[in-house]
């Protein structure tokens, strides 16, 4: 469901900020963000996936999300873009398709979409590692104001801990 949301919310902000404020324009911005969301959602709920993209360094994994939801984006922007034009009548499908891929801003919306996609990966990632509280007290600035705590310590060494800890193995 955030995949949705997210996808949603950007599909809405950038046609507010780059397209005309119209309904049928929003109606196109919403699918195509939920279609991003969607493809998004399918892509992260993959186990094998996850794994891959965990066993991978961070800037490895970031690129290749990136690179793995910036085809997602021209996909959805070229197929659902096109189908306006075509429905109207104005040239057939495959005209349509082709019209918008070759229009001037195909690539401004790529560009801008994929810099979206790089900043919710890398701020996804970046959570996956640190988890999402953390992140949130991140954000809010409270590891930079440290606090002083009362706290207690104990120290206890138990004769031959060593050896039963070798015993038991570094998983036990």
């Amino acid at each position: 469901m955030p995949f949705l949301a997210t996808g949603l919310l950007f599909g809405l902000l950038y046609n507010t900020l780059f397209f005309p404020h119209t309904l049928v324009e929003y109606v196109e911005a919403g699918v195509i963000g939920i279609l991003l969301g969607a493809a998004a959602g399918l892509v992260e709920q993959r186990p094998a996936l996850n794994r891959w993209f965990q066993s991978r360094s961070f800037a490895l994994a970031l690129a290749a999300r990136t690179l793995t939801y910036a085809i997602a984006v021209v996909l959805a922007l070229s197929l659902v873009l096109s189908v306006e034009p075509a429905t109207l009548g104005e040239c057939a499908y495959p005209a349509c398709l082709l019209q918008i891929v070759e229009g001037p801003t195909f690539v401004r919306d790529v560009v801008f979409s994929t810099g979206f996609v790089f900043v919710a990966v890398f701020v996804a990632q970046i959570v996956l590692l640190v988890g999402t509280r953390n992140f949130g007290r991140l954000l809010l600035g409270r590891y930079r104001r440290p606090r002083e705590l009362n706290a207690e310590f104990m120290f206890v060494d138990i004769r031959g801990s060593t050896g039963i800890a070798e015993a038991l193995g570094p998983e036990r």
